[in-house]
């Protein structure tokens, strides 16, 4: 009886035309050597962690030393550009700003009488690039009492 309208078909073979199947494989059958497989060690997700984190550290070191050589190649080419060499643009960017951090500081360190909450505010203020120019070309006698008002 076939079900779910199929189709019934009798095959019938030649006992000669069959090859005996055996049931059971041997272990030779299964690999070359007759030796079990191993299975390959699991890498624990730290030791993945570790990897990928490697690998991104390399990259971002080789990226920040392309970084610097992009940086110097443009100052280079820069300095062509504008008709001076690179050690003229080097010097240029090395000299000291006159209304520097530095320079406000030395002022500041030089003066009597500074107590450390005017100190702070100062430092607060040095923030303000306008700040800072006024503070170095404000005669002495006007900084402190400039400082206390902050």
């Amino acid at each position: 009886m076939i079900l779910n309208g199929g189709v019934h078909v009798h095959v019938e073979t030649l006992e000669d035309d069959v090859e005996e199947v055996p049931k059971t494989r041997r272990r030779d059958e299964i690999g070359t050597s007759g030796e079990r497989r191993c299975k390959e060690p699991k890498i624990s997700k730290s030791d993945k962690l570790e990897a990928c984190m490697a690998q991104w550290s390399s990259t971002v070191s080789l990226k920040n030393e392309e970084t610097e050589l992009r940086t110097l190649y443009l100052k280079e080419k820069l300095s062509k550009l504008q008709g001076k060499s690179y050690n003229q643009l080097d010097s240029e960017a090395s000299s000291p700003d006159p209304y520097s951090n530095i320079v406000c500081l030395d002022l500041l360190n030089n003066m009597e009488g500074v107590s450390n909450e005017i100190y702070l505010k100062a430092l607060k203020a040095f923030k303000v690039p306008d700040f800072k120019v006024s503070f170095v070309k404000m005669p002495e006698a006007r900084r402190g009492p400039i400082l206390e008002l902050l």
